[in-house]
């Protein structure tokens, strides 16, 4: 296990423990799913799990490990005290080939969606887990609806493999 892995799974623990995440019971309902990588000391608001789709292959091809079945990829809304963050982690049972990960940050206005806050995006090659991360300060700028979005794509022994999905929070004020 990597040392960024470590650090991540210790900070998750801690926070657990202190009791400061509240996990929807749609996270909870899917045990094999990767726990949402969040600082400690962060609140979890929100977070949505999912798996990987084949994208290309090649012909014919056998492989004994399928990142379709052996990688999972979470989105998540959290807080650290004024500053909300959208996140999206990737995590595989083993090591692949490339992963690229990437997230963006929206709050709801008046005429649809907003983009808040840098989108993040980290590709990493020989891993099997990374995580990419967006924030927005939000003291003073009222109650709004956010929207995390985030995608993950995974090459392994010349297949592609993609997740996608968003996760929303409501009525957030800061």
């Amino acid at each position: 296990m990597s040392p960024r892995r470590v650090l991540v799974s210790v900070a998750i623990a801690l926070t657990v423990a202190a009791g400061l995440v509240s996990v929807p019971s749609a996270a909870s309902a899917n045990p094999g799913a990767p726990a949402p990588a969040i600082p400690a000391g962060a609140i979890l608001l929100s977070t949505k799990t999912g798996h990987f789709t084949r994208v290309s292959s090649q012909a014919n091809a056998v492989t004994p490990d399928t990142p379709s079945t052996d990688c999972s990829a979470n989105v998540s809304i959290y807080r650290i005290g004024s500053v909300i963050y959208g996140s999206a982690a990737a995590d595989c049972t083993y090591n692949v080939d490339t992963m690229r990960v990437s997230v963006g940050l929206y709050r709801s206005r008046w005429f649809g969606w907003e983009g808040v806050g840098n989108p993040g995006t980290v590709t990493e090659n020989n891993t099997s887990f990374e995580i990419a991360n967006s924030g927005y300060g939000c003291a003073g700028t009222g109650t709004h609806n956010y929207l995390a979005s985030g995608s993950a794509f995974i090459l392994y022994q010349g297949d592609g493999y993609y997740f996608s999905d968003s996760d929303e929070i409501d009525n957030q004020s800061c």
